[in-house]
């Protein structure tokens, strides 16, 4: 069997665990929409945290109710609100054929989505009709998805619009203003769209702060470390499903060392699904928590730390050195500054989820793995 821990990737659906509170308030915006009252939201979170397994599987839950599934890919070349509705209505076409040819009940629209092409002008879609004659017909964005709406409307529950890292949106001026009067305008024609964000948290941070209507539209989830429960099933499930058992001293340790993240979670699962063995016990964990370190460090650890300043390392040595949350001044008395000297840096690390704001002005690493791969690498040691 296929090892089913995916650090880095997507849970599939039958080993897919916890946000329960999150499923159900979409499955709440899905009857909404279907009524009649679309609602729209922001998947907001650090890196790992399983912003895009939640996205895949809110699909996963909307495809079960027979919706149209569009998830836009974003190209580190789209750069323009023009290319942005090109994408958009590309990826629409392309899974409604796909929707057409798989389920049978659709497949009178099959016509409908195969017969146009897509282009773009000055801000307008354009759907070229092919026929005996070629009909060209200037539209504008809002109106073609209307139009795409009121054609299958009654047939298909809903459309869900789903964009993943949608942080890339910031590169191109006005996409989210954009995206918000187009769709708010469908919201208000009763049009049966959802949009779906997902992107760091810092992102809905900016939209909050620049442009309160386009916060009011997204409603924003926050997505934080799996429960002890949660985590304990995501450990099992795997392993039960090919007859292998993990004892209860090694599913504790697990869950004290992951604190519930969802890629250290997928990490240590991964190295110990590795080892083909009918039972885990915490010893092998121990024998094999350098090889769940170089992972989480070649992975995850390492390229946090090459984002950070000289002067910023010196702060996570001495955070991760403390194994506790530090005030600011403290901090400063150990890196030898004062306070207003490091507050740059203090922001920055908190910007980068390196390190995290704990009870009041108290300052800790994002995670204690993370504090144990800085105090194991030798250039921090050297640095104080």
């Amino acid at each position: 069997m296929a090892n089913p821990f995916r650090p880095g990737g997507i849970v599939e659906p039958e080993y897919f665990v916890g946000r329960k509170e999150e499923i159900i308030r979409f499955q709440q915006y899905l009857r909404n929409t279907q009524e009649g009252n679309p609602h729209h939201l922001a998947i907001l979170g650090e890196r790992g945290i399983g912003k895009t397994s939640l996205l895949r599987y809110l699909g996963h839950i909307s495809k079960s109710q027979k919706c149209l599934i569009v998830r836009v890919e974003f190209d580190p070349a789209t750069n323009s609100i023009e290319e942005l509705v090109l994408l958009i209505l590309a990826e629409i076409k392309r899974a409604g054929i796909v929707y057409s040819l798989i389920d049978k009940s659709a497949e009178r629209f099959k016509d409908f989505f195969q017969k146009y092409n897509i282009s773009v002008s000055l801000g307008v879609a354009k759907f070229e009709q092919r026929e005996e004659k070629a009909i060209e017909t200037k539209i504008e964005f809002r109106h073609r998805l209307q139009e795409l709406w009121d054609k299958i409307k009654g047939k298909i529950p809903a459309i869900i619009i789903m964009m993943d890292e949608a942080e890339q949106l910031e590169q191109i001026n006005g996409s989210l203003q954009y995206l918000r009067n187009v769709f708010l305008r469908l919201s208000e024609n009763n049009c049966g769209y959802i949009l779906v964000l997902s992107g760091k948290i810092g992102l809905f941070k900016q939209i909050k702060e620049l442009h309160s209507p386009l916060a009011r539209f997204f409603t924003p989830v926050t997505l934080g470390p799996l429960k002890p429960e949660e985590v304990k099933e995501a450990i099992e499930k795997p392993f039960l499903t090919v007859k292998r058992n993990i004892n209860t001293k090694l599913i504790n340790k697990i869950i004290d060392d992951s604190q519930g993240h969802p890629y250290i979670v997928q990490t240590i699962g991964y190295v110990l699904f590795e080892q083909n063995k009918r039972e885990l016990s915490l010893l092998d964990y121990e024998v094999l928590k350098p090889m769940i370190m170089k992972q989480l460090g070649d992975q995850l650890f390492r390229d946090m730390l090459d984002k950070t300043s000289p002067e910023e390392q010196k702060i996570l040595n001495v955070i991760a050195k403390s194994k506790k949350p530090l005030e600011m001044k403290t901090i400063s008395k150990m890196v030898g500054k004062a306070s207003n000297q490091i507050g740059t840096q203090i922001k920055r690390l908190l910007q980068q989820n390196c390190i995290k704001k704990v009870g009041r002005g108290k300052y800790e690493l994002f995670h204690k793995l993370f504090g144990e791969f800085i105090i194991d690498n030798l250039l921090f040691q050297k640095m104080l």
